[in-house]
C-alpha cells in the first residue's frame, strides 16, 4: 500500500446491532480500517459490487435473507473485486458450515465474537487477499498498457504471467505432487480444499477453496484481457485462442463449484464414507454433469490414487464423453489394481471387444473410435 493510502473498510452485514458493535470493536484492535454496517443482504450486494472492501463479515441471520443465501448470490457474481468473506454465527450446524465453505467463505467466526476468534478470521482473509495481490497487479498493469495502446508491453505482462500457489503454511497442506494429473494453480488449490473438507478441517478448506475460485477468476480475466490485446493488435487467430482459454477458465470455475456442492451434499448425508469424492462423482454423472463428474473423480484419485473403483468410475465417464483412449487407460489401471473386479472386466470388454487377460499391448484401433457395445450404467 502506498504511503498515505487509507485501506478499504470492512463491511459488516448483520441484522443485530450488538453483533455489528462487537465485530467493529474486535476489528479496531486488529486492523487500521474503518467498518461499515448494513442490515440486509440486498444492501450488502449493492455495496460489494460498487466499491472495494478490505473484507466482509456476514452474519448467518439477516433481515431479508440468510447469510448462506448472500454467499450463494455473491458466488454467482464471479469478480476479482469481491473481498474475502467470513460467515459468523452462534449455533451453526455442521451442514451450514460445510455449505458456507463451499460457497466461498474463507473463514468461520463463532459468536460471541472474541478478539482471538476475529484475529484468526482476519489472518484467513489477509492470506486470501495477499495470495493474488501480485497477480492482480500484473493484470491491472497490462490493462493500463492496453489503454495506452502499448500492445507489446501488455502482451509481455500476460505472456510471463502465471498464478502462484501460496506456501503450504497458508492452508496447512502441501501442493499436489509432481505426477498430478490436475495441473495449474486453481486445480491444485481445489484438490487441497477438497482434501481439507473431507478431513473436516473447515477453516483450511474454506481458505483453499476460496483461493482456487479467485485464481480461476483471475486466470479468466487475464486471458480475456490478453485476447483484447491481440484483437487490438490485429492478431485475430491469437485473439480467438485467448478467448477460448478464458472460456475454459470460466468452465473450470463452474465445474469446481459443482463438485464442491456435491461433495458437501455427500458429507452432510454421511461423513463416514471412505471415498466421498467418488460418491460425489457418481451423483454428478447420474445427473448428466459428466465434466463435473470427471473432475470429482480426478480429485478423488489425487487423494487416493490406488482406488480401483474410482478409476472404474472415471473410465465410465470418459467413455460416455466419447474419450475412449483415456477410458481404456483408466479401466486398465482399475484391473491392474484389482484383476478380479468383475464390473471393470465387463467395461473393458465393452471398450476393447475382448476379455481382460492381464497386461495388453494397448487399446485396439476400433476402440479408439467408439464402443463395440452400448455402455450401460452400472
Amino acid at each position: 500500500m502506498a504511503p498515505g493510502t487509507r485501506p478499504a473498510a470492512v463491511l459488516l452485514v448483520t441484522a443485530i446491532p450488538e453483533h455489528g458493535a462487537e465485530d467493529a470493536a474486535s476489528l479496531r484492535q486488529l486492523l487500521p480500517v474503518a467498518t461499515v454496517a448494513v442490515t440486509t443482504g440486498e444492501e450488502a450486494l449493492q455495496r460489494l459490487t460498487r466499491a472495494r472492501w478490505h473484507g466482509c463479515v456476514v452474519d448467518f441471520l439477516l433481515e431479508d435473507m440468510s447469510g448462506l443465501e448472500l454467499l450463494r448470490r455473491l458466488r454467482d457474481v464471479a469478480s476479482l473485486r469481491q473481498p474475502p468473506l467470513c460467515l459468523a454465527g452462534s449455533d451453526l450446524a455442521r451442514d451450514q458450515q460445510l455449505e458456507a465453505v463451499s460457497l466461498g467463505a474463507c473463514a468461520l467466526l463463532v459468536r460471541p465474537c472474541t478478539v482471538a476468534g476475529m484475529a484468526l478470521a482476519v489472518r484467513r482473509m489477509d492470506a486470501l487477499r495477499e495470495c493474488h495481490a501480485r497477480e492482480a497487479g500484473a493484470v491491472a498493469q497490462s490493462r493500463q498498457a492496453l489503454r495506452r495502446e502499448d500492445f507489446a508491453a501488455a502482451l509481455r505482462c500476460f505472456e510471463t504471467w502465471q498464478p502462484l500457489l501460496p506456501g503450504p503454511d497458508a492452508i496447512g497442506t502441501s501442493p499436489a505432487s509432481e505426477g498430478s494429473r490436475l495441473r495449474g494453480a486453481s486445480l491444485q488449490l481445489f484438490v487441497q480444499g477438497c482434501n481439507a473438507l473431507v478431513q473436516d478441517r473447515l477453516d483450511d478448506a474454506g481458505l483453499a477453496l476460496a483461493m482456487s475460485r479467485k485464481t480461476a477468476i483471475l486466470e479468466a480475466e487475464a486471458r480475456m484481457a490478453m485476447g483484447e490485446a491481440h484483437r487490438m493488435a490485429g492478431w485475430l487467430q491469437a485473439f480467438a485462442e485467448s478467448a477460448q482459454q478464458a472460456h475454459h477458465a470460466h468452465q473450470l470455475l463452474e465445474r469446481m463449484d459443482q463438485v464442491a456442492a456435491a461433495l458437501v451434499e455427500v458429507l452432510c448425508y454421511d461423513d463416514r464414507l471412505p471415498l466421498p469424492l467418488n460418491t460425489a462423482g457418481v451423483q454428478l454423472r447420474r445427473a448428466g454433469e459428466l465434466d463435473a463428474a470427471e473432475l470429482a473423480y480426478a480429485v478423488a484419485l489425487e487423494l487416493s490414487p490406488q482406488a480401483p473403483g474410482v478409476h472404474f468410475n472415471l473410465a465410465k465417464t470418459l467413455a460416455r464423453n466419447s474419450r475412449h483412449k483415456e477410458a481404456f487407460d483408466e479401466i486398465r489401471r482399475a484391473l491392474q489394481l484389482d484383476p478380479d473386479f468383475e464390473e471393470a472386466g465387463l467395461l473393458y470388454r465393452k471398450i476393447t471387444g475382448k476379455a481382460w487377460h492381464g497386461e495388453g499391448t494397448g487399446i485396439p484401433s476400433h476402440a479408439a473410435h467408439g464402443l463395440r457395445q452400448p455402455l450401460l450404467d452400472v
